[in-house]
């Protein structure tokens, strides 16, 4: 369904089946230490407006799939549309998505520019974040066991996204590497990072 407002803690987990969906024009503010929980392989969340999502190094945002024993691929993935404005994820843990058969990444970003700092994507089927002709800041972020299950990279991105890409840390992903797929068709910069290390 279309959600607009405020996810607090006191509501937390909030379990998710189906689709969710922020609309244009919608902002989506979710608290410090709310756990989001996906109920299956074809349940995600669709950021057509904005997702604020800011978390504390005490009190991360976890978004993540409802299982006990979590593994990758058990739902989708967070999807930032074109046409979005202002997301940020801050402090937040990804974790356990890219269902197979629906999408290979944990985070899509499609042609907007959203915020990633201090945050955690782990254990994706597939890619961490997939970019396409998207221009993201992700800074600060840990990229940790993604792709175990098929060839998956930190950041996939075509070759037309500038995005930023500092102070990022890579290791136990299938490639501990930056992905480039496509042809150019804008001149731009690609931005040095750390993650193209094995730590």
């Amino acid at each position: 369904g279309n959600q607009t407002g405020l996810w607090v803690l006191t509501g937390s987990p909030y379990r998710v089946s189906g689709d969710v969906f922020v609309p244009a024009g919608q902002v989506l503010t979710v608290d410090p230490g709310v756990v989001v929980e996906f109920a299956g392989v074809a349940d995600g969340l669709y950021v057509d407006g904005t997702l604020v999502a800011r978390g504390t190094a005490a009190a991360p945002i976890t978004f993540t799939s409802d299982k006990v024993a979590k593994a990758p691929g058990q739902w989708k993935a967070l999807y930032f549309r074109v046409g979005g404005t202002n997301s940020v994820l801050e402090q937040c843990v990804v974790e356990y998505g890219a269902a197979e058969g629906w999408v290979n990444e944990l985070i899509s970003v499609d042609r907007v520019a959203p915020l990633l700092t201090n945050c955690v994507v782990r254990g994706s089927r597939a890619n961490g974040i997939s970019l396409f002709g998207a221009d993201a800041r992700i800074l600060n972020c840990q990229f940790t066991g993604n792709g175990l299950v098929g060839d998956g990279y930190p950041v996939l991105m075509s070759a037309d996204s500038l995005a930023t890409l500092r102070g990022n840390t890579a290791s136990g992903n299938t490639n501990n590497a930056i992905g480039v797929l496509g042809n150019f068709t804008r001149t731009g910069v690609w931005t040095k990072d750390g993650m193209c290390r094995t730590l």
